[in-house]
């Protein structure tokens, strides 16, 4: 039962705080990628 349910836990501890940061790192290199 602590395979899968592994990664939902994980999941649902991590906040939406990092997954925010990495949408902002994103944005600009994808500016640089552009030009």
């Amino acid at each position: 039962m602590v395979g899968p349910n592994t990664d939902d836990v994980t999941f649902n501890t991590i906040p939406n705080v990092p997954i925010t940061t990495l949408e902002i790192n994103v944005g600009p290199i994808q500016e640089q990628s552009e030009t």
